[in-house]
């Protein structure tokens, strides 16, 4: 019985539309009866009736279906469902499109990020990544794209029409990342009524404890669900959420997360300022509040060199941090820069020595951590931060600190500052470490895992 479709539609819907933990639980038992009836297996006439498919193609052969046969001259058809294009990942799927032995197809349920719209980086800000962010791959876009808003919450993307066109397609694989929007839970749905194998790729981790009522269902669901699929990780926290929630470990891959700037290429020297960056959204989960304060009291040590920090972002927490930086005297020493585009953070990092994400709310990730890294910058990051585990060796190539400890940022930020040579050895060593996950290792551990699961191809 795979109910996980079901009840994660209604452990994610309750909180969405500002139902408390226990109507939840009404809710996902509301559901049990459709749910076997959605999930576990429609007739033909039925699922044609639902989703409009004609009956011809559900009888096609086309259709695969579990265990069926596969010719070993066929590339991989997989079905890649997903929200929208985005920079980070696009580079996956041109790198997979030229892997003659997989065919991928990437169905888009929203058009956001080729069109303008707004990111949170300020009142004023619209992002568009550009038209180039679907060259060089297949792809469709779902009905409503042009409308789908991703910021709209679980119902933000429906997937109208998905069914019927991976039918058409009729992929050996399907592959979702997450499962927050009605969109990938129907395709998720959708390949195991197929009997095709689901790969999920998840960027959740286990550092920050979830408790309470809805956590306890939100676990259930999410053994029950993780146990049948194949998974992909991005990194160790990411690796460590999925085992905890059931996924067998010869049914996990990873792919890294990867700097997919066009970065020049400079020699580290032993800086003579020290120069701090922070880029990303003004909010209390990136916390630049406890940088401001943290640089402040850096800034004061009378054995460093002189240091500099610049604020790269907008979000509502700008004018509060410009008083602040007023009120401890260091207006000097800060700037703050507003958003900037892709196309100009190159140049940015370029002109820096050490960048500091303390974030101090659920970072996944952080891909800004390996841009940086690669651009010659010592990472510092709190331990809030995904990417830590994977890319900050503490001490060695960059500093973790405890999320949320202002002091031990500052003395991190003090230490840098009276070792300048340190601060050259150890922007070498991050550029190191982080050239080996490029786009190329990237598409490989996903072509690897896709051939695992059609059959060791």
């Amino acid at each position: 019985m795979h109910l996980p479709w079901m009840g994660h539609l209604a452990v994610t819907l309750a909180p969405s539309v500002g139902f408390g933990p226990y109507p939840a639980l009404l809710l996902m038992a509301a559901m049990v009866g459709f749910s076997l009836a959605v999930v576990c297996g429609l007739g033909t006439t039925q699922l044609a009736r639902r989703t409009d498919v004609p009956r011809r193609l559900l009888d096609s052969r086309r259709v695969p279906s579990r265990g069926g046969p596969m010719s070993t001259a066929e590339p991989v058809r997989v079905a890649l469902v997903v929200a929208s294009p985005v920079p980070y990942h696009v580079p996956v799927y041109r790198a997979l499109a030229t892997h003659e032995d997989v065919e991928l197809r990437v169905f888009f349920g929203s058009n956001e990020g080729v069109r303008s719209y707004t990111a949170g980086f300020g009142d004023e800000s619209a992002v568009s990544w550009g038209r180039d962010l679907v060259e060089g791959y297949a792809y469709e876009w779902l009905p409503g794209a042009a409308q789908a808003e991703v910021q709209g919450g679980f119902l933000g993307l429906r997937g109208t029409g998905l069914e019927r066109r991976l039918d058409v397609f009729a992929p050996h694989a399907i592959w979702v990342h997450g499962y927050s929007y009605l969109l990938t839970v129907r395709a998720i749905a959708h390949a195991l009524r197929r009997g095709i194998p689901v790969l999920v790729r998840e960027e959740q981790t286990l550092l920050i404890p979830r408790r309470g009522p809805r956590s306890l269902m939100r676990a259930l669901v999410l053994r029950s669900l993780l146990r049948r699929v194949w998974a992909l990780a991005i990194g160790a926290n990411s690796r460590a959420f999925f085992l905890h929630y059931g996924v067998p470990a010869e049914r996990l891959g990873q792919a890294n997360y990867f700097s997919a700037l066009p970065l020049v290429a400079r020699a580290p020297t032993p800086p003579t300022r020290l120069r701090v960056l922070f880029v990303g959204k003004l909010t209390e989960k990136k916390a630049p509040q406890g940088l401001v304060e943290a640089f402040a009291v850096a800034l004061a040590d009378p054995d460093g060199i002189p240091s500099t920090l610049t604020i790269v972002g907008d979000g509502p927490l700008r004018e509060p941090l410009e008083r602040r930086v007023h009120e401890l005297g260091i207006a000097d020493d800060v700037a703050f820069e507003g958003f900037v585009g892709r196309d100009e953070l190159p140049a940015v990092l370029a002109r820096h020595d050490v960048f500091c994400l303390p974030s101090v709310g659920h970072e996944t990730w952080g891909v800004v951590v390996a841009e940086a890294m690669a651009a010659g910058l010592v990472p510092v990051v709190s331990t809030r931060v995904g990417a830590a585990a994977d890319l900050v060796r503490d001490g060695w190539n960059g500093h973790q600190f405890r999320s949320g400890d202002t002091m031990e940022l500052a003395h991190a930020l003090r230490d840098l500052a009276r070792d300048p040579a340190r601060v050259a050895e150890m922007a070498l060593r991050s550029r190191a470490l982080v050239d080996g996950w490029n786009v190329d290792t990237a598409a490989e551990g996903v072509a690897a895992l896709l051939r695992r699961m059609v059959g060791g191809r």
